[in-house]
């Protein structure tokens, strides 16, 4: 039995996401990695990995990424959500509608 995973990494473009996609590749699992720049992407398809376009707050743009993993896997095993954004200055300065957005 296999231990290979089919796994949908968010925000690859840079750091930690790019860093732990890289070796979830080099490990032999199936990588779905997805960022807002496939510019940024280019070395983890040349890996192996399967590179996508997505913006975490866009409903429709998740929808779409989803669908397109299970059509062509059956599933996903493992989201490895890596994607955020930060919010900064004092807390009371922040409307609700930003509040809700950083949650």
């Amino acid at each position: 039995m296999s231990n290979k995973k089919v796994i949908l990494v968010t925000g690859v473009s840079s750091g930690m996401g790019k860093l732990s996609a890289q070796d979830l590749i080099k490990a032999s699992h199936t990588v779905y990695a997805v960022a807002r720049s496939i510019d940024k992407m280019k070395d983890l398809k040349a890996l192996g990995g399967h590179i996508m376009k997505m913006d975490v707050t866009n409903e429709e743009d998740i929808e779409k990424v989803v669908m397109k993993v299970i059509e062509e896997q059956g599933r996903i095993d493992v989201l490895w959500n890596n994607a955020g954004y930060g919010l900064y200055g004092p807390v009371e300065d922040l409307s609700m509608e930003k509040a809700q957005q950083q949650l």
